[in-house]
């Protein structure tokens, strides 16, 4: 963990959302959006309005290493937090003694991963070294292109990942999009080719797919190209790596969402998000190929089925699949 650095933009308090949210969205709604409403309100305090009383100072090294709690301080009433709390989230309010020893139990254990990232950021730039940026969530759920309300609170496309992570004049070469073989969601909203019953459920069983959080489990169904050419687009990918293809070998025939149907007209372009609810999967299907990928390395080694499949996918999406997926571990992995 010591190289983990954490930007001091960005910290903030957040507290007893967790166990006493709604949990229609599961962690979204629980932390995630909170965290992130409250911080475009200015509500929870600044690890910088910290510095500015004392609470804790910065070496040469651009990391922090003091901290008091003492001196710790917020601009906002407790009344309010407690309102906002309660009457939105339908969570315990707080009071600033409960918030303050909040602090004071778990700062310090965050503190020491503090650091002035666009420093350490631009440092690395000028060194001409390569920076790689991981996000979490598609295209679909980015506040702005995503199927809003059900949405995160923030930009997660590729082209946010510079502003978000402290080096907003990062210009990216490569968009490597992530794309599972079949379909699956967390949480409500549109999902034009989801799945239900005992089709659902052996997808499910076979991908594993059960929130890690909560546990619940996901929605699923096949690959949905329109919403995956969609995404592909949103994020200027430059190539995808196609994950989970092993989940699908027990299917003797392999599903795929190949256009939408909307008012009894068919379409391949991703519709505005208020029609989606009336948006109808058109479906194609490929033959399966019914064996154990998993140990497969090569292209070669892939069965003919998978790789047309593989082939299928990636001139429907517009962008090339340079990586294969075939199993949980690292190594299976297929470099095309």
């Amino acid at each position: 963990m010591a190289d983990l650095h954490l930007s001091d933009g960005e910290w903030k308090l957040m507290k007893g959302l967790w166990q006493q949210s709604p949990r229609t969205l599961g962690a979204l709604v629980a932390a995630l959006a909170p965290t992130t409403g409250w911080s475009k309100a200015t509500v929870f305090m600044m690890l910088k309005r910290l510095i500015a009383k004392g609470a804790v100072s910065l070496d040469e090294s651009g990391k922090y290493q003091q901290y008091s709690a003492a001196v710790a301080y917020a601009e906002v009433e407790p009344e309010e937090t407690a309102s906002f709390l309660t009457k939105v989230y339908g969570a315990n309010g707080h009071t600033m003694d409960e918030l303050m020893q909040w602090v004071e139990d778990y700062a310090m254990k965050i503190v020491p991963h503090l650091a002035n990232t666009t420093k350490l950021l631009r440092a690395a730039q000028a060194e001409g070294k390569s920076i790689l940026f991981e996000a979490q969530l598609g295209a679909l759920r980015d506040l702005d292109y995503g199927i809003y309300p059900y949405t995160t609170s923030s930009n997660a496309i590729a082209a946010y990942a510079p502003v978000g992570s402290g080096l907003p004049t990062a210009k990216l070469d490569e968009v490597v999009g992530v794309v599972k073989a079949y379909s699956s969601c967390v949480g409500e909203g549109p999902f034009t080719c989801e799945w239900f019953g005992d089709e659902a459920a052996k997808l499910r069983e076979a991908g594993a797919e059960f929130g890690a959080k909560t546990g619940r489990p996901r929605r699923v169904g096949p690959i949905d190209l329109v919403a995956t050419r969609y995404g592909v687009e949103m994020q200027g990918a430059t190539s995808i790596a196609l994950t989970k293809l092993d989940v699908l070998s027990y299917m003797d025939k392999i599903p795929l969402c190949a256009h939408y149907e909307i008012d009894g007209v068919q379409t391949d372009d991703f519709p505005f998000p208020v029609l989606l609810d009336r948006a109808k999967p058109v479906m194609e299907y490929m033959p399966g190929w019914q064996c154990d990928i998993s140990g497969a390395r090569r292209w070669e080694d892939l069965p003919e089925a998978a790789r047309s499949y593989v082939e299928y996918v990636e001139k429907a999406i517009g962008c090339p699949i340079d990586y294969v997926s075939v199993g949980a571990e690292r190594e299976s992995l297929i470099l095309r």
